[in-house]
């Protein structure tokens, strides 16, 4: 019965036609596939702070470098020197101990916030203070910042500038250290940080020396837009 059985599979097997030939017996021959139309290329993903740092390499925009020691100012100098780096130091607590070398790269040091609290220390303020009257001496072009950490710094951005003075910093350039300084520093001193023909209309108007404490704001003007002010001078003593 086996003998029958496996004699039927290879009669049905002689009868089964071959996968790689045609009824005629002929073998048959793969077509080539079509070629693949070629994938549009994806759009490169932004990345926002590599694209920054491209710029910044570039020289296209200022690079403003936070540190306040010796040894981390010198490395500032070496790394904007090894990239070229349009460069402004921020801090600077020991700048004057490589005011040399900062003013042979033409590095502008921006300083402070003078003035962070009404409850800050006076030797925190004096010491900063004096160190904007010593960098301008040495031949540092010096802007007095306000600091990123509130809003206070802005709020006594002036009287920084009064401390400043009164520390032993030159007027002129102590009023220039919160004007047209920042506006070169930030590159749109075209447009702001002085009073000029053609320049943004965007003044403050006091009733007495702008480097007086007691000096009250008495008009804003922006653009075609007069506001006067009317808010008690600050009770406090003159710096």
């Amino acid at each position: 019965e086996f003998d029958k059985k496996e004699e039927a599979r290879k009669k049905v097997e002689k009868k089964k036609p071959d996968d790689k030939k045609d009824k005629a017996g002929k073998s048959k021959e793969k077509k080539p596939a079509p070629p693949k139309k070629p994938k549009k290329p994806r759009k490169p993903s932004k990345k926002p702070d590599q694209e920054v740092l491209v710029r910044a390499l570039a020289g296209e925009i200022p690079v403003r470098l936070q540190t306040e020691w010796h040894d981390s100012i010198r490395n500032a100098l070496h790394l904007a020197d090894e990239f070229d780096l349009n460069w402004v130091l921020e801090g600077g607590a020991d700048a004057m101990t490589l005011a040399a070398s900062l003013v042979e790269s033409e590095i502008s040091v921006i300083v402070g916030p003078i003035v962070t609290s009404p409850l800050q220390g006076v030797d925190a303020a004096r010491s900063k203070a004096e160190k904007a009257g010593l960098l301008t001496a040495s031949g540092i072009k010096v802007a007095i910042g306000s600091g990123g950490g509130g809003a206070l710094g802005s709020r006594y951005l002036r009287y920084q500038a009064c401390l400043a003075v009164r520390h032993g910093m030159d007027r002129e350039a102590a009023l220039k250290a919160i004007t047209i300084v920042p506006a070169e520093i930030l590159g749109v001193s075209d447009r702001i940080g002085s009073i000029t023909e053609g320049k943004d209309a965007d003044l403050v108007i006091l009733d007495g020396d702008p480097l007086k404490s007691l000096s009250r704001v008495t008009h804003v003007i922006r653009g075609e837009k007069v506001i006067r002010v009317t808010a008690p001078a600050p009770r406090r003593r003159d710096f």
